[in-house]
């Protein structure tokens, strides 16, 4: 007869006896990774260096926690301008510019904050 698995319920979620190899976590984080949803490191170093990025934000009004495209470093006088550079290459199809974009929406509308504007 042949043995049939049976789950453990002793045995926690994530636990050690239910981990997986290096190798097979480092798969699953790069097929993770590749979800066009992510704002992955190598975005954040490119917007960094055209003087803006996507940061967390939390909003004072509802201490809720969203994405929003601030200023880095002294390219723009201020966030509105980093904005508003950004909105403008995201309006010529630079898909850093939309992808920021979407992240930022999605993180207000998604129920986590809403805007004071």
């Amino acid at each position: 007869m042949a043995r049939v698995p049976v789950a453990n319920p002793f045995r926690k979620e994530g636990s050690r006896s239910n981990s997986t190899t290096a190798s097979s976590a480092k798969a699953a984080k790069k097929t993770a990774a590749k979800s066009p949803d992510d704002w992955l490191e190598d975005d954040q170093a490119a917007a960094l260096s055209q003087g803006w990025g996507v940061f967390e934000v939390i909003d004072g009004s509802t201490h809720k926690l969203f994405f929003e495209i601030m200023l880095h470093g002294p390219r723009f006088d201020n966030d509105d301008c980093a904005r508003l550079f950004v909105a403008e290459r995201g309006n010529k199809g630079d898909a850093l510019a939309t992808k920021a974009f979407r992240i930022v929406f999605r993180s207000k509308v998604g129920g986590k904050a809403r805007s004071k504007k």
